[in-house]
């Protein structure tokens, strides 16, 4: 039997909490929706498809505050509080969100409360909740403060599900709670003509964001195995390939992506082709990529942000499809991919061999399914592997 309903709890679950005299709630919360779970103006978008709820309207005609957020019906829950001075003056929307606050402090809580200053008074909203770091937006301008609030909110999404350690936590035992630790960039690219697109997206990211770099050589201590620290890395980094004419030309290049495509890491393309590839490198495809157009602050920013939400991807369908197999009663052995599969996927897999006793495996990957022309492809590889989605599983389930 599989997880019955009355038991299933959603993988990550977003909630906005704002006062109802907030007239721009409403437009921030369904940018956060639009972000996260789906885009309204685009319906057939391979997007994330988080829930989100939101917090404002009063339960009830009798009611002064909305509904409870009840964080331990999914495996892990973030609110997004946007501050303001009406719930700042507001006692009972202080006690709302400080009684939040409370159930998500704890060091080994799996929710998080994400406060959002949008004014400066927002830090007197309660003592206890003010030592958290807001994400302080009342500097930004409305187009800057949403793309800031969007920006930041997936790479620490990113972070509670990743939950990475950091060095200063290794060996106390959980007695002192520590901020994960931050997404790391790998930024593959070739000297010869990739090195200033590859700096400059090092400045940005060193200097706009609080994510960590890796920079091919200049990162590896000496005395230490080049091959093994590239492919460590690329397992454990989210890959920035900066695909240049000379790129696919360069064997560790070549090497960078293929180690992160069989190690499922997450993967994105800058196309910054700019006469021409003698042959391009058949393993860059199946990948979100991003068009090159010049250094500027809106292309740099639009690299990071297109690589930190394929991190988010990469780690919330893995344990979303995992907890939807198991709703679906899925049976034998299964494989949870967060991007299509491909011709590369099916080698890192692995399928049944004559003698091995393997059975073949179920794979499941993210909504829309795959087209004939690319489903015929890889079933002739894998004979009798089922590939599937979600809305699919219902069919392939028990």
């Amino acid at each position: 039997m599989g997880e019955t309903l009355r038991a299933y709890r959603p993988y990550l679950t977003i909630y906005v909490a704002w006062h109802p005299r907030f007239r721009a709630g409403q437009g921030i919360a369904d940018r956060i929706y639009s972000h996260f779970c789906r885009d309204v103006g685009q319906p057939m978008s391979r997007t994330l498809g988080i829930p989100v709820f939101f917090r404002s309207t009063p339960a009830s005609k009798e009611a002064i505050l909305p509904l409870e957020i009840a964080l331990d019906e999914s495996r892990h829950s973030a609110v997004v509080a946007l501050v303001d001075d009406h719930m700042v003056s507001d006692d009972d929307w202080c006690r709302y969100i400080k009684a939040i606050w409370r159930k998500t402090g704890g060091s080994r809580s799996p929710h998080r409360l994400y406060p959002v200053a949008l004014t400066r008074n927002a830090f007197n909203l309660d003592r206890k909740v003010a030592r958290n770091n807001f994400i302080r937006l009342y500097d930004h301008g409305r187009a800057a403060g949403s793309s800031l609030l969007t920006s930041t909110l997936t790479h620490e999404l990113c972070r509670i599900l990743l939950n990475r350690p950091r060095l200063a936590q290794l060996g106390t035992a959980g007695r002192v709670r520590f901020s994960p630790a931050p997404i790391t960039l790998f930024i593959s690219h070739a000297k010869a003509d990739g090195l200033r697109e590859a700096e400059a997206i090092q400045r940005y990211v060193a200097t706009e964001t609080s994510l960590k770099t890796f920079f091919d050589a200049q990162d590896l201590p000496p005395g230490f195995d080049f091959e093994t620290e590239i492919k460590a890395h690329a397992a454990q980094c989210a890959l920035i390939a900066v695909k240049t004419d000379a790129y696919a030309s360069r064997e560790w290049c070549r090497r960078e992506v293929v180690a992160a495509k069989r190690y499922g890491s997450p993967l994105i393309v800058v196309n910054a082709v700019r006469h021409g590839e003698d042959r391009s490198f058949p393993y860059m495809g199946n990948v979100p990529t991003v068009r090159w157009t010049s250094a500027s602050t809106r292309c740099l920013k639009a690299v990071t942000d297109l690589a930190l939400a394929e991190v988010l991807r990469h780690a919330y369908f893995r344990g979303h499809l995992e907890a939807m197999s198991r709703l679906a009663g899925l049976r034998g052995r299964k494989v949870c991919l967060s991007r299509p599969p491909e011709l590369l996927t099916l080698l890192r897999i692995g399928g049944p061999t004559r003698g091995s006793g393997r059975r073949p495996a179920t794979v499941i990957y993210p909504d829309p399914p795959l087209g004939d022309e690319e489903m015929d492809l890889v079933t002739e590889l894998a004979p009798g592997t089922v590939m599937t989605t979600p809305t699919q599983l219902p069919m392939n389930g028990g």
